[in-house]
């Protein structure tokens, strides 16, 4: 999955497999001679991040870098959502590309779907209270976020910061997580996510936030 989100790395993981799958499963450290992928291979991936990103300011101007605050209170919504749904598969999103969202990010609620996305985080926002609809709407809006593209946009964001070795390791993690879920039915996931989703008050405050500025 994560060849198919990244291309330009395509040859090098495939060269590499065995030891990036052993890596991501052992959680062993990286080796320090651990091979890097060609810089053209890198220069490429910039270069369609690049690409990307004027098509987007082509099609929506200055807003794209001046997000309002419904834009801003959606967008930290969204990766504290992101961020509590993988804590179930042993995954710290926070812990591994921060407590705010990676700088850039803010591109992809200008893509279609913002409407629906804020409609489904203000249904969660009212559904405080009640664990298991609480826990179906984040798996909504979950689902939402992947088919945006936010998932793979929070990793080409994270390449330029993190080692080559550890970005392509959470990358694994994370999408084979997502499109995991995303394949099974997720009726497990969500029963998991009833059990605790109370507790987690800042991601309601957050929901809410996001109804406010955006009502």
């Amino acid at each position: 999955m994560l060849v198919g989100m990244f291309p330009e790395f395509a040859e090098f993981m495939v060269e590499h497999e065995e030891v990036l799958l052993h890596l991501t499963t052992s959680g062993q450290p990286i080796p320090e001679d651990a091979p890097l992928p060609p810089q053209e291979q890198v220069d490429l991936l910039q270069r369609r991040i690049r690409t990307q990103r004027e098509a987007l300011l082509q099609e929506h101007g200055e807003q794209l870098d001046h997000l309002d605050g419904c834009q801003l209170a959606v967008l930290s919504f969204s990766w504290k959502g992101l961020s509590f749904f993988l804590s179930f598969s042993g995954v710290s999103l926070e812990g591994l590309l921060g407590v705010e969202p990676p700088v850039g990010l803010g591109a992809e609620l200008a893509k279609a779907g913002f409407p629906d996305l804020v409609e489904t985080i203000v249904e969660f926002a009212h559904s405080a209270g009640v664990p298991r609809d609480a826990a179906v709407k984040l798996w909504e809006i979950i689902q939402q976020l992947w088919n945006s593209g936010f998932v793979s946009s929070t990793l080409k964001q994270a390449v330029s910061g993190m080692g080559w070795w550890e970005w392509a390791r959470t990358g694994i993690t994370l999408t084979a997580t997502v499109g995991a879920y995303m394949a099974s039915g997720s009726l497990l996931l969500i029963a998991q996510m009833t059990l605790t989703i109370l507790s987690t008050t800042s991601l309601f405050s957050a929901a809410q936030a996001a109804e406010a500025s955006c009502r």
